[in-house]
């Protein structure tokens, strides 16, 4: 049994890159900027166009395998008033900024250096004051980045600029986490130590592309037993993977099977091994803490006191409640607001639009003190709208 749910689990993993392709933008140039963090890693900041007369900055930090397109829809309303950018983290840009073993691409790293790097470069724009201050917005490990940098010491040169900060099914701790996730975490950090003695750690994970270009070939290819035997090899994958996501991080009615295939033949989101082993290393901890190098807690929630809004999802998989309650009882901001969506799981959020949640979002960000009569939220969303774009 343990052998199975651990090939559910890396059949999840590699098939889940598709995510970082869920969305396209169509007539809308967005800039994108290089940002050299404090390691000299260069990370990527993508800048929407500016409204008339914002509101006020949304920076929105996707999860682990996605990107900039990932959060497409939840971008694109938040532009129409407001000035919208979308940090990436190191190592997903491989082909136009190569890996080096000169710097380090882990987990730690990603907390601590990738979202301050994004924001002092928003802070040096030239018309950073006429947008006003910034909420930030992040979903999974994005929702990591954001706790790491206001329970940070690093907090204290960003305040000023800072209105309030909202994570969406964001884990402080993976000491909760699924079983067989703990289980095949365990299993592969003998791989990851591995990869790190052959000095290979800072390479990225992108099977799941090579897999699909090499049975595309195969059904391009001029004679029909070669077509037959591509589709043939690509059917397989396809329907586990449809399986492993309906398992662990969708909702059978918000996406269906056929927008799912159409997504699992989309490119990938490279992810280092290192930053992998990093959420390995936090797994197999007992409570579940993600250290940095003086073993010392990254994301303390008890620092917190920026406005905080916890969005959890009631049938999350990979971050189930019992972790939710426990960070509720470490905040210790003055302002705080809980909304529980229900009958939404992991990647919900971000795969289908949820009119009422922007809204809630969109709220709490733009005056904080005003939502304490609503401190805890039950929310069945009213309606949900495809976000998928082919």
């Amino acid at each position: 049994m343990r052998k199975l749910l651990l090939y559910i689990f890396i059949g999840y993993t590699f098939i889940s890159h598709f995510i970082g392709y869920a969305g396209v933008y169509d007539q809308i140039r967005l800039r994108e900027h290089s940002v050299p963090a404090a390691d000299g890693v260069i990370v990527h900041l993508i800048e929407f166009p500016t409204p008339h007369s914002p509101k006020g900055i949304k920076v929105l930090t996707p999860g682990i395998y996605e990107d900039y397109r990932s959060l497409s829809k939840i971008a694109l309303a938040f532009s129409k008033n407001y000035k919208v950018f979308i940090g990436h983290v190191r190592g997903t840009h491989p082909k136009k900024h190569p890996l080096s073993n000169q710097h380090q691409y882990g987990l730690t790293e990603v907390l601590t250096l990738d979202l301050p790097a994004h924001f002092r470069y928003i802070q040096k724009l030239p018309h950073f004051k006429s947008w006003g201050k910034i909420h930030l917005i992040g979903h999974s490990m994005g929702g990591m980045q954001v706790m790491a940098l206001l329970s940070s010491s690093e907090f204290s040169d960003f305040k000023n600029d800072l209105k309030a900060a909202t994570v969406i099914g964001s884990p402080a701790r993976l000491n909760h986490s699924p079983p067989e996730v703990i289980y095949a975490a365990k299993k592969a950090l003998p791989l990851f130590k591995t990869l790190r003695s052959l000095n290979q750690h800072h390479r990225t994970q992108d099977i799941h592309t090579h897999f699909f270009k090499f049975t595309q070939k195969l059904k391009n290819a001029p004679f029909r037993s070669i077509n037959f035997l591509g589709k043939a090899i690509e059917t397989i994958p396809l329907e586990i993977g449809i399986i492993v996501l309906y398992q662990t991080i969708f909702q059978r009615d918000l996406t269906q099977k056929k927008e799912m295939i159409r997504l699992l033949r989309q490119g990938v989101t490279p992810v280092p091994y290192s930053l992998l082993e990093g959420f390995a290393n936090a797994l197999v901890e007992p409570d579940g803490r993600v250290l940095d190098k003086d073993n010392n807690e990254i994301i303390q929630l008890e620092k917190i006191t920026l406005p905080f809004q916890l969005v959890v999802l009631d049938q999350d998989k990979l971050v189930p409640l019992q972790t939710k309650r426990e960070m509720i009882k470490r905040l210790k901001s003055k302002i705080v607001q809980i909304v529980l969506l229900k009958g939404v799981n992991h990647v919900d959020p971000i795969t289908t639009q949820i009119p009422d949640m922007l809204r809630l979002i969109e709220t709490f960000g733009s005056n904080p003190a005003n939502t304490q009569k609503e401190r805890v939220i039950n929310l069945k969303p009213s309606f949900c709208e495809r976000l998928w774009i082919f």
